[in-house]
């Protein structure tokens, strides 16, 4: 059973350790924008908790919380996310809601999730980035 993306973002603040997530907050940047009025050095699991949909609705901030769980849970940093959600997701130490979350996003649980708030999206290739195109100033504009 596929979870939404709120509760998907709930079972991955449950099992993250608070240090890790005030950690996260701070380097991540995105993070603000989802714990608009607080300090990352004040943040609470409670107060994660009651911004998980926040989480659910930005793609990458909800990865990066992903990538905070599994620093939390001692799973190595080499390979890509999906397969460190698996390696994570064997593991009989951890509950098994978050288990079920891991598969989940990791895309195990038969098809992958099209529901695009429980998918943690993948790292983009270098041909995927697209730059914005740039405007010129109205000075320099003036001065041609």
């Amino acid at each position: 059973m596929d979870r939404s993306g709120a509760e998907v973002a709930a079972e991955l603040i449950r099992a993250t350790r608070q240090d890790v997530l005030r950690r996260a907050a701070m380097r991540h940047k995105g993070w603000a924008k989802v714990l608009r009025g607080f300090r990352p050095q004040a943040l609470t699991k409670e107060l994660a908790l009651t911004r998980a949909e926040g989480f659910a609705s930005e793609p990458l901030v909800l990865r990066e919380l992903a990538e905070a769980f599994l620093e939390s849970a001692g799973v190595p940093k080499e390979g890509r996310l999906e397969e460190r959600l698996t390696t994570a997701a064997g593991n009989e130490d951890l509950p098994e809601a978050v288990r079920e979350v891991c598969r989940q996003l990791a895309g195990e649980d038969g098809e992958p999730s099209h529901d695009h708030e429980a998918v943690v999206p993948s790292e983009p290739d270098d041909a995927d980035v697209t730059q914005k195109p740039t405007r010129a100033s109205r000075r320099r504009a003036a001065k041609a």
